[in-house]
C-alpha cells in the first residue's frame, strides 16, 4: 500500500456484454492507477453470448498485473451483484465500473482517488456517463443540472462512482429487492445520513449500447430513441413498486412529488375558475425546474412540461399499487 495510491477495488457486474465488453476492459487495464494496488471483481450473471468466456481469458491473461482479480459466475440481479463485490472487496475505497461504460481518459481513476484522499469529507465521487453519439433529450436535462466541474449531488448513477469503505459501514449495502434504481434509493439513504456526494462533471464517459437494448428503466429501446410513452407507461405500471423503497428511506423530495402531481388534474381543473391557482401551483413548480436547470435556464420551462405526464402516472400508479396490495394483504375471513 502506498500513501498516494492507496488500494483500490474495483467492481463491474457483467450480463450479455460481449458487444462492448472488449472495449470496457480495455478502458480498464489502460488506467494510469498502477496494477498492483488495484483488486478486479467481476460478477456475471451466467451470460448467454459469450460474455463470460471473454472476461476468463482476460482474467488469466493480466491476473498477475493485478494485486488480486476474481471472477464470479453467480445468478444475481445488479444490486446483488454490488453486494458480492462489497463482500469481496480489500481497501479503503471501491469503484463501481458497470460492463458498457468507458472511461473519459486513462488518468480517470487516479484523479478521482487523489480527489478524494485530498478531501476527506466526500463520501462519493462520479463522472456523469452519456449514450455513446448524439446525446438524447432525458440526458441533456440531466446535463444542465449540474455546474460545471465538481459540484455536490444529492445522488449518483453507479455506471463510474468511486465510493468510500466506511459509508456501507454507516448505510449498509444496496437494496436486493430492487431490479432498478438501486443507486438512487442507496443515494437517498446516504443523503438521510447526511454524507456527501459530488459529481465530477468537467468531462464524461461513454455508455455503451447496442442498437435495441433494455433501458435502465425497464423497457426495450432504441439507443438513439427517447422512448417519452414508453416512459410514461412504466412510470404508471413499473416505477411505483421502485418507488416504494423509495419512500421507505423516509424521502420528504419524494412524498413531496408525489402529493403534488396527485394534484395536477384539479389544479388544471381550478385554473380555469380561480386566477389565483396557477400563483398557488404552477408557478412555484415551474420555477423549482428552473432553479435546478443550472446551466441552461431555458431548459427549465422543457423539463416542466417533459415531467407533467410521467409525474401523474407515476403518482397514480402508486395509489393503484397501494391499493392493489392492501387488496392482496387482506385475506377473507372463513368460518370452521
Amino acid at each position: 500500500m502506498s500513501d498516494l495510491y492507496p488500494i483500490l477495488t474495483i467492481g463491474v457486474p457483467t450480463y450479455n456484454r460481449l458487444y462492448c465488453i472488449d472495449r470496457v476492459l480495455q478502458s480498464i487495464f489502460s488506467q494510469s492507477y498502477p496494477k498492483k494496488y488495484i483488486k478486479l471483481i467481476f460478477v456475471d450473471n451466467y451470460s448467454t453470448d459469450g460474455t463470460f468466456e471473454v472476461l476468463k481469458n482476460f482474467v488469466e491473461n493480466v491476473q498477475k498485473e493485478y494485486l488480486a482479480v476474481e471472477l464470479h459466475q453467480v445468478r444475481s440481479n445488479i444490486p446483488q451483484a454490488r453486494n458480492i463485490c462489497l463482500k469481496n472487496m480489500i481497501g479503503d475505497f471501491i469503484l463501481f465500473w458497470d460492463s458498457d461504460v468507458l472511461a473519459p481518459d486513462e488518468k480517470a481513476v487516479e484523479r478521482m482517488v487523489k480527489f478524494m484522499l485530498k478531501e476527506n469529507s466526500v463520501s462519493a465521487l462520479g463522472i456523469p456517463y452519456y449514450l455513446e453519439g448524439e446525446k438524447k433529450l432525458d440526458e441533456k436535462m440531466y446535463m444542465i443540472r449540474l455546474d460545471k466541474g465538481i459540484t455536490e449531488v444529492s445522488g449518483l448513477g453507479l455506471g463510474f462512482t468511486l465510493i468510500r469503505k466506511d459509508v456501507f459501514d454507516k448505510i449498509g449495502g444496496f437494496n436486493e429487492k430492487m431490479a432498478y434504481s438501486e443507486d438512487t434509493e442507496f443515494f437517498l439513504r446516504a443523503k438521510k445520513a447526511k454524507l456527501m456526494i459530488v459529481a465530477d462533471s468537467a468531462t464524461y464517459c461513454i455508455h455503451l449500447k447496442p442498437d435495441v437494448f433494455k433501458h435502465s428503466r425497464g423497457y426495450m429501446a432504441k439507443a438513439r430513441s427517447l422512448n417519452y410513452l414508453k416512459y410514461v407507461k412504466y412510470c404508471f405500471q413499473v416505477m411505483p413498486t421502485i418507488y416504494n423503497e423509495f419512500l421507505a428511506t423516509g424521502s420528504i423530495t419524494h412524498y413531496f412529488r408525489l402529493i403534488i402531481y396527485l394534484f395536477l388534474p384539479l389544479a388544471l381543473v381550478l385554473t380555469f375558475f380561480y386566477w389565483f391557482v396557477p400563483l398557488l401551483y404552477f408557478i412555484p413548480l415551474l420555477a423549482y425546474h428552473i432553479y435546478k436547470a443550472k446551466r441552461n435556464r431555458l431548459y427549465g420551462f422543457l423539463t416542466f412540461f417533459y415531467y407533467l405526464l410521467p409525474g401523474l402516472a407515476l403518482s397514480y400508479g402508486y395509489i393503484f399499487y397501494k391499493l392493489r396490495k392492501r387488496k392482496q394483504e387482506i385475506k377473507p375471513f372463513k368460518s370452521a
